[in-house]
């Protein structure tokens, strides 16, 4: 009984019904129209309350999720408007056209931090060397103020622009007042992109020459010719350690020569079963690091030809014309890497110190020609001539080789003739 009176007073709590009317008509006594009027504009004010004040909290809702996404920008000359949403980039937008070329062939990953490095690192090497300045800009300034806090700590030799008293946003918005700019309707992104001086068309259309390039690269087909070579080596290794393994002499024998007239030279023709598989032998893992060293080598190929196409765009030359006008065009892939012979005999310091020459004499020369020279030539070269440097430091044997003094000695006539 007592259990049954508990579960009862439970349910009463949850649910009581309005039998007020009934016991009042019950003894003869009729709710009046006043109060029965009342009871209307109850049952109308009620849910119509619910409702405003439902509406009343659905800005506050989208405010914070707004809030989320905090936009950066970056500016060194190219700019850049960054979208971050949990402390991860979400996507990277040029500005301006210089922003363009340098995300052009650019991978880049979600960490803010080392995104901005990145870019900075991608435009000093094309020569932009203005001190980056960055500002984060969010609807919420009190996130607005703990990202820019952030960006000031991790990027030292970055200026990082802000005010804790006034937010980004609203500088931003009084600025853009003051140069008569109509804010209504204008979200953030709009408000930075006029702030920038953006120009859609304009990066559209030198987005369409760089694709026009692209795909001018991807139709040489040069990563294809070198995936078949790697197939080509690959499959005469698996052959040659099948006929090594069953002794087989004739195989041995066909195999070498094969490979020597259709793929690329390898040993001595003339060599007998006996010196092929010693030489064989000696030299297997040095075939496999070739075939890294011919993926990476078409890489590094094919990205120097896209550097060379922003360097000619960076000149302003929006025409479009051939591909070889622009860098060297081999007939195939072969003709820009060594042979499996020279790969084996390679002094990997000295090439190293070789392509780091021959980067900075050819910029030496395209100087010398024109007869004077731009300031962000003047920093390549010497960024350049510092890493040769500081190789030969640590690698002192060189610095007698023939070719490397006599760069030397023509580098302190050039700088000492045109560094101002």
């Amino acid at each position: 009984m007592k259990k049954l009176k508990q579960e009862l007073k439970q349910e009463a709590k949850i649910f009581v019904p309005d039998i007020k009317l009934e016991v009042l008509e019950s003894v003869g006594i009729r709710e009046n129209a006043r109060e029965k009027k009342k009871r209307s504009y109850a049952r109308i004010l009620v849910p119509v309350l619910a409702v405003f004040l439902l509406v009343l909290t659905i800005p506050l809702f989208f405010t914070e999720v707004n809030a989320k996404e905090t936009l950066v920008t970056l500016n060194i000359n190219p700019a850049f408007l960054i979208k971050v949403e949990d402390d991860k980039v979400q996507s990277v937008d040029a500005l301006n056209d210089e922003a363009v070329l340098v995300l052009y062939d650019e991978e880049l990953n979600d960490d803010l931090v080392e995104t901005i490095k990145q870019l900075v690192a991608k435009a000093k090497d094309l020569g932009y060397k203005n001190k980056p300045t960055i500002t984060a800009y969010n609807n919420n300034k009190k996130i607005e103020n703990k990202m820019n806090k952030h960006l000031q700590e991790k990027l030292q030799n970055c200026e990082i622009s802000f005010d804790e008293k006034i937010s980004s946003k609203e500088r931003l918005y009084q600025r853009q007042k003051r140069e008569g700019l109509d804010l209504k309707n204008l979200k953030l992104e709009d408000v930075i992109k006029k702030d920038n001086d953006y120009n859609q068309q304009n990066l559209e259309n030198l987005r369409a020459i760089l694709n026009q390039y692209e795909q001018e690269i991807s139709n040489l087909n040069y990563m294809e010719e070198a995936n078949n070579l790697n197939g080509a080596i690959n499959q005469f290794m698996l052959d040659m350690d099948q006929a090594i393994n069953e002794n087989n002499e004739t195989e041995i024998l066909r195999r070498f020569k094969n490979f020597n007239n259709n793929v690329m030279c390898f040993g001595n023709p003339q060599y007998n079963k006996d010196e092929i598989v010693a030489y064989y032998n000696e030299n297997k893992e040095q075939i496999k690091n070739y075939m890294y060293f011919v993926e990476e080598e078409t890489n590094n190929y094919m990205h120097n030809m896209r550097r060379q196409i922003v360097e000619y765009l960076q000149k302003e030359n929006y025409e479009v014309v051939d591909l070889g006008e622009i860098v060297y065009l081999p007939e195939d892939v072969t003709e820009v890497l060594p042979p499996i012979e020279e790969y084996i005999d390679i002094d990997f310091n000295k090439a190293f110190i070789d392509q780091l020459i021959a980067n900075i004499s050819r910029r030496m020369r395209v100087v010398e020609n024109r007869g004077h020279i731009f300031n962000h030539e003047l920093f390549f070269i010497e960024e350049q001539y510092n890493i040769l440097n500081n190789y030969l430091q640590e690698h002192e044997t060189y610095l007698t080789d023939e070719n490397v003094s006599l760069f030397l000695a023509e580098y302190e006539l050039f700088i000492n003739k045109y560094r101002r």
